[in-house]
């Protein structure tokens, strides 16, 4: 419970700080970042996939079993994601994003379904 609340915390402050970000007089770097959110994803992503021999996962110490070739598609999908994301904050006001940032999981669930990974 401790962690889930804490995931939900540190959330809460991301978009705080992304708002006021945005909303500074002057700010035009929406792009920029979404790229430096994506690095700091890319960085912490590595340092723990680089710590897994080390410390396990919960399963004994258990490799991980994605391919390190499958990473620059999905960073690149994430880097745009979350880029254009932050541009459109230029144009809208940050709840709508977060709205229209919400409604993304319906398309993905909808897709896992067509191509046979759910139910």
């Amino acid at each position: 419970i401790t962690l889930a609340l804490s995931v939900f915390f540190f959330f809460g402050i991301h978009n705080v700080l992304q708002e006021a970000m945005i909303n500074t007089e002057g700010f035009t770097f929406g792009v920029m970042l979404g790229w430096m959110e994506v690095l700091g994803v890319t960085l912490c992503s590595g340092l723990e996939r680089s710590s897994l021999p080390f410390i396990g996962n919960g399963e004994a110490k258990k490799q991980m079993v994605a391919p390190i070739c499958a990473y620059p598609l999905l960073t690149l999908c994430l880097s745009m994601s979350s880029s254009l994301a932050s541009w459109s904050l230029n144009y809208i006001n940050f709840p709508t994003k977060v709205v229209f940032r919400s409604c993304k999981l319906l398309p993905t669930m909808l897709l896992a379904v067509v191509m046979g990974n759910s139910k």
